[in-house]
């Protein structure tokens, strides 16, 4: 009986994938309930759970496995975390601000997507007053380089402290 009920869900999974697809219009964004920006708020701080600024593989597969129900993990089979980092990752198999937002027609795509990650995380992760076990990812994020890195407000100050007052060429000494 349990292998019956859980083909039915399976293959209602997949008919209602098949129309998953499109993109919202702007009048769906409007009724929807959540917005998309908010999505990737909540992934950032309910999903990332070593704080780096990225997700992972690994975060993904341990935010599905702590709130997630067993039978959830079977019928959202197709939410699987490849295919997650595939939709919404760059290259580099790390999921940050910048790929939410190169990644729209992929990436929490719809409402409907958008809807389904506030039900199965979001809203849990704020009811259980989710935390999740940091996690060591398998990769690692990209690191700033001091040379090519902005330069802060104090070193902007601490550069021109040192720099001696430069004199105009038609001045004498």
């Amino acid at each position: 009986m349990f292998c019956l009920v859980f083909l039915l869900l399976a293959l209602s999974r997949v008919a209602v994938l098949a129309n998953d697809d499109l993109p919202s219009t702007p009048a769906e964004w409007a009724a929807c309930p959540h917005q998309r920006n908010d999505a990737v708020e909540c992934a950032n701080k309910y999903c990332d759970l070593n704080h780096d600024g990225y997700l992972c593989w690994e975060e993904i597969v341990q935010v599905k496995r702590d709130l997630l129900t067993v039978l959830e993990k079977f019928a959202l089979f197709f939410a699987a975390p490849d295919q997650i980092m595939r939709h919404c990752a760059g290259g580099d198999d790390l999921i940050g601000k910048d790929d939410f937002a190169k990644h729209t027609a992929t990436c929490l795509r719809n409402c409907k997507a958008v809807k389904q990650f506030f039900e199965y995380v979001c809203d849990r992760a704020v009811a259980q007053n989710y935390t999740g076990t940091p996690v060591e990812c398998s990769v690692k994020p990209p690191r700033i380089s001091h040379a090519t890195a902005a330069p802060s407000a104090n070193d902007k100050a601490r550069h021109h402290a040192k720099q001696p007052e430069k004199s105009s060429p038609h001045e004498r000494h």
